[in-house]
């Protein structure tokens, strides 16, 4: 004679195997990241690198509007402007390893001066 073993068994079964192989997170939290030198206190992040441990976007320095890359060690770092008067400026994106951004530099006032441009940490 077989035993008979019920549907739900199976399903609670499944639900113990489950539940301990499902992977733990961690909490989500806020950090303020700073801001630039000589400015007003504001930033703006645009972009995060794929382990969060690089962000940047645009914050205000001494010579306002700047784009920013941000990192735990290093803090927020100003990366300049392509042209002196360009007031259209943030980075907008940075790449998974956090090596590389990318982002745009332009005057507002002539349309047509939009510049792109992209970084590698440690260089330029």
């Amino acid at each position: 004679m077989r035993s008979r073993t019920s549907p739900l068994a199976g399903i609670l079964g499944f639900l113990l195997l489950s539940a301990q192989a499902a992977p733990a997170y961690a909490s989500p939290s806020f950090m303020g990241l700073g801001d630039l030198d000589g400015g007003t206190n504001g930033s703006f992040a645009s972009a995060v690198s794929a382990d969060g441990s690089v962000v940047v976007g645009v914050g205000t320095s001494a010579s306002g509007l700047e784009p920013f890359r941000w990192t735990q060690a290093g803090g927020m770092l100003g990366l300049g402007k392509l042209a002196p008067g360009d007031s259209d400026v943030t980075a907008t994106g940075v790449s998974s390893d956090g090596s590389v951004v990318v982002g745009r530099s332009g005057n507002q006032a002539y349309p047509g001066s939009r510049r792109s441009r992209s970084l590698r940490a440690g260089c330029c």
